[in-house]
């Protein structure tokens, strides 16, 4: 679509294990990730990790795993909405539990 195109550079990582990936392997990443932009000297960034086993965890925790899909996709959508909008359907979900 006209205006939707946006040009970017990509560059993987990858980690390979047998068996079990031990979970310092992800704290080397974003080190990877923060060493590689500051030698590139791209200016101020944030580093997002999204790890869906994490909020599944919490959202068990909290007894709203039936709701977790629902939870999940609003989640995706947040950078879209105000956060006002965001709280107001969360709460609306949470509730309803």
């Amino acid at each position: 679509q006209k205006g939707r195109f946006r040009e970017f550079y990509q560059c993987d990582a990858d980690v390979v294990a047998r068996d079990v990936l031990p979970l310092n392997y992800d704290a080397e990443l974003v080190s990877l990730i923060y060493f590689t932009f500051k030698k590139l000297a791209i200016g101020d960034f944030v580093v997002r990790i999204n790890n869906r086993k994490i909020l599944t965890g919490l959202l068990e925790e909290f007894d709203l795993k039936s709701k977790s899909g629902q939870i999940l996709r609003l989640a995706d959508k947040k950078e879209k909405m105000s956060p006002e909008r965001f709280l107001a359907e969360l709460s609306e979900l949470v509730e309803n539990q």
